[in-house]
């Protein structure tokens, strides 16, 4: 996983009110009103306006190919933990830089008519927290997924994600679980837990093994 979450916000651009024809989108002069085709054509049903955020990579084959092209340069820099220095101060694209936190940075695509758009690209820093189960190992928390390493005897490791659990069992206080916790069920059978496991097992999805 990436250690930055990046979106891309259309911040200025026209893109008029997709029209249809039955399943045929009509298509106006887009040139002479300065709509932009790709936001003009949306998701089929409505046009994209200001504002709307599309998350990279999930959502790239959503993006315009050109508005894509204009963007690779900044979006690697910014996915390898680089920042940009011009600042663009006093202006509307005044960037925010925090590499510890949320950095911004402005794009315009190649469309030189009035139809192109400007686009916001924001990087944010993920985040991760940790806390120890007692008997258990190490819980990690990134970004709302929840991430444990359970230590068993046999100097090995089940790496699980939990779904959530909805009570602390006499080994793993109340503190350490996720509060918005809801099963109370695991995939561990008794001879694989280690000597201090829990009573009672929490809800979890195996998702990886390794060795402790």
């Amino acid at each position: 996983m990436s250690d930055y979450k990046i979106e891309i916000e259309i911040y200025e651009g026209k893109g008029g009110h997709l029209q249809k024809a039955g399943d045929t989108i009509i298509v106006p002069d887009v040139v002479k009103e300065g709509i932009c085709a790709w936001m003009y054509r949306g998701d089929g049903e409505q046009s994209y306006e200001v504002g709307r955020r599309f998350s990279y990579p999930e959502d790239a084959n959503e993006l315009c190919p050109w508005l894509r092209d204009s963007l690779r340069g900044i979006i690697e820099a910014l996915s390898a933990g680089k920042t940009l220095g011009w600042e663009y101060k006093d202006t509307p694209y005044e960037k925010v830089i925090d590499p510890k936190g949320i950095t911004t940075e402005y794009v315009r695509c190649i469309d030189p008519t009035a139809s192109g758009i400007v686009v916001k690209v924001i990087r944010t820093k993920r985040v991760s927290t940790s806390s120890f189960f007692p008997g258990l190992g190490m819980y990690t928390r990134r970004n709302g997924a929840d991430v444990c390493c359970v230590r068993f005897r046999r100097s090995s490791a089940i790496r699980i994600r939990w779904r959530g659990v909805s009570e602390a069992t006499p080994s793993t206080p109340a503190g350490h679980f996720p509060t918005d916790a809801k099963h109370t069920h695991c995939p561990v059978s008794p001879d694989e837990r280690p000597d201090s496991a829990p009573t009672k097992s929490v809800g979890a999805t195996v998702v990886g093994r390794g060795r402790a």
